[in-house]
């Protein structure tokens, strides 16, 4: 008893009696960074733009108009020959130390990415303590600097905006973002090429086109554009060689057997070209290389659980099983359309077909992995597709006017 009363009072007492520390900073006194863009600049400098918080803005809340009095971030911009330099020269825009332990996002413009790689770029993210491998590393299209201060309604802080996305992305399961420490992983890989999401801003189809539209003085407009998680970025080794649409990037991850959401939309098979829609409740993929007469062969095999969520005509026993097989179909045409592509345009393996073969076959794999890249463009893919959808909300026909 005298023990388990003696140690909290002994933690108690080290707490108040070593207070001190040498190289404390004040919470005023730091530069909380919750996002940051990398792009090319001119004399081929390097720009960064860091996104810090605003806690003034934050502590005062809203007018009475109900705008804030500040925004609730500062986006800081400097150039330099090097990433160090720029963030050092950040010094000269703001009293306050910038802290990177708080980082949400880091987004490297589609440009960069392309002629330079980003290998040489993140070795400073990769090197520094205070950048955790597990924030988000994406490529960014466009202008960053018109991204990073792109206003919401919902979430006012754009790195913010961007992590919410990513996190309600298996919803939809249709771009592939990484983390910074998978994105390395991948990049020293060699059996798989890297790959990321793309950001970038388009229209908001929800601003109304008509002028004033009855908007008082104290009311917030939508903003003219938002920001969108748009397809993903293909890499070979560091370099970025190509992009895959929504569709393609559903099919990389049918590939790569990463499928936790979403849903398939697919014509009635029975050729009326009503539309039927399904949720996704679990899928598994399987990579099966073999070596046939010295030629290399892969078979996927996807198997997907579904949920009826929308349909346009009456549904029975035998409905349900072409449904299936309809549903079977668009799944092969997804993967087959991200395989066309990473196959014949990147010759880039970012499926991990390499993986698989080197688990199976690890002696022939060290005479393979020098020519990966022609060995997986030429590789022969057959696709076993097996789906079943659990349920119909007990419903059997749409509603229907009498």
């Amino acid at each position: 008893m005298a023990r388990r009363v003696a140690l909290p009072l002994l933690a108690i007492f080290l707490i108040t009696t070593q207070l001190g520390c040498w190289d404390r900073l004040k919470v005023e006194e730091l530069g909380i960074v919750l996002g940051q863009g990398i792009e090319p600049a001119a004399g081929d400098k390097i720009r960064i733009i860091l996104q810090v918080v605003n806690p003034v803005a934050q502590a005062n809340g809203m007018t009475t108009k109900g705008l804030p009095y500040n925004k609730p971030y500062t986006n800081l911009v400097a150039e330099g020959d090097t990433l160090f330099e720029a963030i050092r020269k950040m010094s000269k825009l703001t009293g306050k130390r910038n802290i990177a332990t708080f980082i949400q996002v880091v987004i490297v413009s589609e440009d960069l990415a392309r002629e330079k790689g980003i290998r040489d770029l993140l070795d400073l993210v990769d090197r520094d303590p205070e950048y955790r491998r597990s924030l988000w590393l994406l490529i960014g299209r466009g202008d960053l600097a018109g991204l990073l201060d792109e206003p919401g309604q919902l979430n006012t802080i754009p790195s913010e905006r961007i992590r919410e996305i990513i996190e309600r992305g298996h919803q939809a399961s249709v771009y592939a973002p990484q983390r910074l420490g998978e994105f390395y992983k991948l990049m020293e890989s060699e059996s798989s090429q890297p790959f990321t999401a793309v950001v970038e801003t388009e229209p908001n189809l929800a601003v109304p086109w008509e002028k004033g539209h009855g908007l008082s003085d104290s009311d917030v407009p939508e903003p003219l554009r938002q920001i969108k998680l748009n397809g993903t970025a293909v890499f070979n080794q560091d370099k970025m060689v190509g992009w895959l649409n929504d569709k393609e990037s559903r099919g990389l991850l049918w590939l790569r057997g990463e499928i936790r959401e979403g849903y398939l939309k697919f014509p009635s098979p029975g050729g009326t070209g009503k539309l039927f829609t399904t949720e996704i409740l679990h899928s598994k993929t399987t990579l099966q290389p073999e070596i046939r007469g010295g030629d290399m062969h892969m078979t996927v095999k996807i198997k997907a659980e579904t949920y009826l969520e929308e349909s346009r005509e009456p549904i029975d026993v035998e409905t349900i099983k072409r449904l299936e097989a309809a549903q079977a179909v668009t799944i092969e045409e997804e993967a087959r359309a991200a395989l066309d592509k990473a196959q014949q345009e990147y010759r880039s393996d970012v499926f991990g077909f390499g993986e698989a073969v080197h688990r199976k076959y690890p002696r022939e794999w060290k005479e393979m992995k020098n020519n990966w890249p022609e060995k997986f463009s030429n590789i022969q893919v057959s696709f076993l597709v097996e789906t079943k959808i659990r349920h119909t909300a007990m419903i059997a026909s749409p509603a229907e006017s009498k």
